[in-house]
């Protein structure tokens, strides 16, 4: 795992709910907050309401280890720590797991949504333990500044919308919006059993 910034490594103090959690499972400082988050497995919660779901039930996705690690910056007065949304090409060449899955459905690459943070301008990605999305930066679609809360509801609208016009400028692709989400939804499985 890369080394954070500096500028952006911080002692985890007492100042909200995501610190105190933290604190009590021994961990003192952002960093180490960040390695811990990465090394939980990558599986979907079971709500999105309150990050805070990642310690509760030890696992985690790219919105929720992201939208904690940011409120906890938060918390901490970081404020150097952006979360970001991101919609990436995914493909068997990033992602081979989800090659086979492509494939079937006549798709180069699925315009996919990924939470990260951006620190001093650099991507940092904690969602997989022995796994980074290989030069996700070069992948990126677009890229929008989201906050903690936005978790839920942000990513499936700009998702969605992102997809249905990628879906209309693009007249190769002869799939619609549902089918997409279907093709989505097994690739989205298929990283999650590796």
């Amino acid at each position: 795992m890369e080394s954070i910034p500096r500028s952006c490594e911080f002692k985890i103090e007492r100042n909200g709910p995501v610190s105190a959690a933290l604190l009590g499972l021994g961990i003192t400082h952002f960093s180490s907050a960040c390695r811990y988050l990465k090394d939980l497995p990558y599986q979907r919660n079971s709500h999105k309401e309150h990050v805070q779901v990642v310690l509760d039930e030890q696992r985690g996705t790219c919105s929720t280890k992201h939208g904690l690690l940011k409120a906890l910056a938060e918390e901490n007065g970081c404020d150097k720590v952006q979360l970001r949304l991101g919609i990436y090409r995914l493909h068997g060449g990033n992602a081979a797991a989800v090659g086979p899955i492509l494939d079937a459905a006549a798709l180069q690459f699925l315009p996919e949504a990924h939470w990260f943070l951006r620190m001093n301008g650099t991507i940092y990605d904690f969602t997989f333990p022995d796994f980074e999305i290989p030069d996700l930066e070069q992948e990126l679609l677009l890229e929008v500044d989201v906050r903690p809360d936005q978790i839920g509801s942000a990513k499936d609208q700009i998702h969605r919308d992102f997809l249905m016009n990628w879906l209309l400028a693009d007249s190769k692709v002869h799939l619609s919006l549902d089918e997409l989400w279907l093709v989505r939804e097994k690739c989205i499985l298929a990283l999650s059993s590796t």
